[in-house]
């Protein structure tokens, strides 16, 4: 796991590819931490992965920090998102554009309802997967709408949407898995309009 780049200076191999570290059993989670603490035997932890601070139930995350018994802190990179984050909330220059996306509305609601209704944003674009609860009118999406329309936030939305053909038998977890281990597979996809996606 661990090898020797140079004296004193360790590299180790990414915890996310061990099965304890995404897990959902919190206690293979803190006997994965604990492991990583005594392979590693850090005197200092510097968590510097500014676009993973929210997955802090992952093992190299937060439960290996009560492991270690020295100094625990944010890198440059977390000190610079946050104080870009600070300065966008305080010093705003408009017009400012949030663009969000990803696998699921719901875990960015509150952000981007936070977004809206403090008035940091201007404008806000949905793209993605995340704009599938907009395409079906969900009322998810309908609470976004009404409080931009509210708050006189302009909401963008994708006008057109390329779908896959899910082949039969299998999740969609597992068609996305088997597109990453073969680039070059055959997909049948199509075009529509966001009014008139058909279901499934």
């Amino acid at each position: 796991m661990l090898e020797e780049i140079d004296k004193g200076i360790f590299l180790s191999e990414n915890p996310r590819f061990f099965k304890a570290e995404p897990s959902k059993d919190r206690e293979a989670v803190e006997k994965f931490a604990k492991e990583l603490q005594e392979t590693i035997k850090a005197d200092i932890y510097v968590q510097t992965a500014a676009g993973a601070l929210h997955r802090g139930s992952q093992a190299s995350r937060g439960p290996v920090t009560k492991f270690i018994k020295g100094l625990k802190v944010v890198g440059i990179l977390v000190e610079k998102e946050l104080t870009s984050l600070y300065n966008l909330a305080t010093h705003p220059q408009r017009p400012v554009l949030a663009v969000m996306q990803g696998a699921k509305l719901k875990d960015k609601l509150e952000v981007i309802k936070s977004l809206i209704v403090n008035r940091i944003v201007d404008r806000v674009a949905v793209l993605g997967k995340m704009a599938i609860p907009f395409i079906y009118n969900e009322e998810i999406a309908l609470q976004i709408e009404e409080l931009a329309q509210k708050y006189d936030v302009e909401l963008i939305l994708p006008e057109k949407v390329i779908a896959a053909k899910l082949p039969a038998g299998i999740s969609e977890d597992e068609f996305i898995d088997s597109l990453k281990k073969d680039a070059k597979k055959k997909v049948e996809i199509s075009t529509f309009p966001t009014n008139a996606v058909p279901e499934g």
